[in-house]
């Protein structure tokens, strides 16, 4: 009875500590970041976009956003909620828009992050969450990734959209991890095709590496793979991060879709990081992807293009009536998980407080089997120690059948952003 009377009032004791945590407006912490950027793109005269169809993509956005960060810590519970305020404007061009472009202006209010933690004790947590989770070394494929395989940021100033998820960890010793993500909802992605999917991982941490087993499952997808880094030196990691996945893709009547889906397939990212001694990186990849179309695929993907484009030239009232068309190229261009192709090289250089200012990144893509390439220059430079402006340049080499020129020629984004 006095064992039970004992732990009542630890209990109670407990609620009040945190029942007074949370009522100190110290333990609350909120973080402004006001962003606001224009941006203008020459959209490619591409086979696989006749005319910007399938991607409507935007030739000009205004865009502005306002990002509160809030967060409480108060042992053991974590609580972060992140609302965005968003107001933006775009102008569209293409065979389905009044010429010579539809303006669109768009206002939406959603939390595209959040966080609801308990730790219990120090071998145990449980978390709910929205996020876009990432993993792996790789600053660009991570084929290990059963929710966001492309870990590249092309567009660094637009955030990526958060999905739900139910976390729970295991923490065995000093090295290693045990986690289970359970990811029930679509949350701000607001994918139509999304699946709730499960993933298991055990992460291991020792001196001078690190890896993490994966197996993942779920409905039309199952996936085992795994990422490791290893620190070579002072100045070098070396990392791979490999998956091999079955997909099981629904058959559209009319769609383009290898005979090889639903088999296991096989994707593979190797790469080195050298750190310099002026503090600057260099990151150089190469991704292998199975899944990725042969060129037998790829001609016949392209003959549909030109056959849809065609159908354009002659003036359809509505070119979306060729449907068998525009679904092949869809569900082949715009839903394959990894890259179109198979073979890709990717560089990335980084150096921050150029004259204690400026942060500059140069990323460099390359397809080996089209020949096609991509770059982003992003730039950004400190006016004060709680303002900042940016200019994003992504250009695509290529001819008008190559993957990265499928969407743009080239893009400029400018814009700044205020910290308070």
């Amino acid at each position: 009875m006095s064992g039970m009377l004992v732990a009542a009032i630890h209990v109670e004791a407990r609620a009040n500590e945190f029942t007074h945590c949370v009522g100190g407006a110290d333990n609350w912490t909120m973080n402004w970041e006001l962003v606001a950027f224009g941006e203008r793109a020459e959209l490619a005269d591409s086979t696989l976009n006749p005319d910007n169809l399938l991607a409507q993509l935007p030739r000009e956005t205004a865009f502005f956003e306002a990002r509160p960060d809030i967060a409480l810590q108060c042992s053991p519970v974590t609580v972060e909620l992140s609302p965005r305020f968003q107001v933006m404007r775009t102008e569209v061009e293409g065979v389905m828009q009044e010429h010579p472009a539809t303006v669109q202006n768009d206002r939406e209010e959603f939390i595209n992050k959040a966080l609801l933690r308990l730790d219990i004790g120090s071998n145990l947590s449980l978390e709910a969450s929205r996020q876009a989770l990432l993993w792996g070394p790789s600053l660009f494929f991570s084929p290990s990734n059963p929710f966001t395989s492309d870990n590249g940021r092309n567009t660094p100033n637009v955030e990526l959209k958060g999905e739900d998820f139910l976390t729970g960890r295991v923490y065995l010793g000093d090295s290693g991890v045990l986690s289970l993500h359970d990811n029930f909802a679509a949350g701000e992605t607001h994918d139509q095709s999304f699946e709730r999917s499960y993933a298991l991982t055990y992460e291991y941490l020792a001196s001078d590496w690190t890896g993490t087993l994966v197996i993942s499952e779920r409905d039309s997808q199952q996936l085992v793979g795994g990422f490791a880094q290893h620190t070579f030196n002072d100045y070098m990691v070396l990392f791979t991060d490999i998956g091999v996945r079955k997909t099981d893709y629904v058959p559209v009547p009319g769609a383009i879709l290898p005979a090889r889906d639903g088999e296991w397939l096989t994707g593979v990212t190797l790469g080195a990081a050298y750190s310099f001694l002026d503090g600057s990186n260099l990151s150089a990849e190469y991704f292998y992807n199975e899944a990725g179309l042969d060129q037998r695929e790829v001609d016949s993907l392209l003959d549909t293009g030109q056959r849809l484009r065609q159908q354009i030239e002659q003036g359809l009232s509505d070119p979306l009536a060729v449907g068998m068309d525009t679904v092949a190229l869809g569900q082949s261009v715009l839903t394959r998980p990894g890259g179109l192709r198979r073979h890709y090289i990717a560089t990335q250089y980084n150096k921050n407080d150029i004259a204690s200012r400026l942060d500059a990144v140069v990323r460099w893509t390359y397809s080996a089997d089209d020949g096609g390439s991509l770059v982003v220059v992003d730039l950004n430079s400190a006016l004060t120690d709680y303002s900042r402006v940016f200019v994003t340049v992504l250009a695509s080499h290529g001819g008008n059948q190559d993957e990265f020129r499928q969407f743009y020629r080239n893009r400029i984004t400018a814009g700044a952003s205020l910290l308070f």
